[in-house]
């Protein structure tokens, strides 16, 4: 933006992001292996998540519900079991309101992904594959991952600003425009992982 500003006019003066699209935004001062300090980007879902912890604890009071995992417990899995595997779940099947509280806490819990809690991505997936019929344990486990977000809110992804090149070199003339958009593609995927630099947990 300070680069925009220097040849444009802008309607506000350029300040540091605090949030995009729900996620938080701050500076973050990391060391190198060689011990200077390094300034990057850090993104964290804190805010998200106080908010959505605010929604779960008023379902679980509507309708009666609860986590399963303990104090203990709930701190060190997202589901209160690491062997529990949601295949084998043979619990009775959410009636049609349960459903909707699923479906709906299924869709926060991605977009909590989204804006980078990747500690839990593994868990939300698994059980985003009963939407259509969960049954009590999966909503049970669900509860389980928000309680895990309770304890462990504040979580920040530093992003690593260096980037690299990579040139493209066409075969021949007859390089079709599917070859280069498959390039392309390849080049945001390999920008994408080596975009993520570490993730901290407060």
């Amino acid at each position: 933006m300070y680069q925009l500003a220097s040849f444009s006019r802008l309607k506000d003066i350029p300040i540091s992001p605090s949030m995009y699209l729900g996620t938080d935004v701050r500076p973050w001062t990391y060391q190198r292996s060689d011990g200077s300090p390094a300034k990057y980007l850090a993104l964290g879902a804190n805010t998200y998540v106080k908010e959505a912890i605010k929604v779960v604890e008023t379902q679980k009071i509507k309708f009666g519900i609860n986590h399963s995992s303990t104090r203990r417990n709930g701190r060190l899995t997202p589901f209160n079991n690491s062997d529990y595997r949601p295949e084998l779940d043979m619990t009775n099947a959410c009636h049609s309101q349960l459903i909707q509280v699923h479906q709906n806490l299924i869709g926060v819990a991605r977009w909590i992904c989204e804006l980078g809690r990747i500690d839990i991505l593994h868990e939300v997936s698994l059980l985003s594959q009963y939407m259509a019929q969960p049954r009590k344990g999966h909503l049970t486990q669900l509860l389980n991952i928000f309680f895990y977000l309770k304890h462990h809110e504040r979580s920040w992804m530093v992003l690593d600003p260096s980037s690299f090149e990579v040139e493209w070199t066409p075969k021949g003339e007859e390089s079709s425009q599917r070859e280069r958009a498959r390039h392309i593609r390849m080049l945001k995927i390999l920008n994408l992982i080596t975009c993520p630099y570490l993730s901290v947990n407060l």
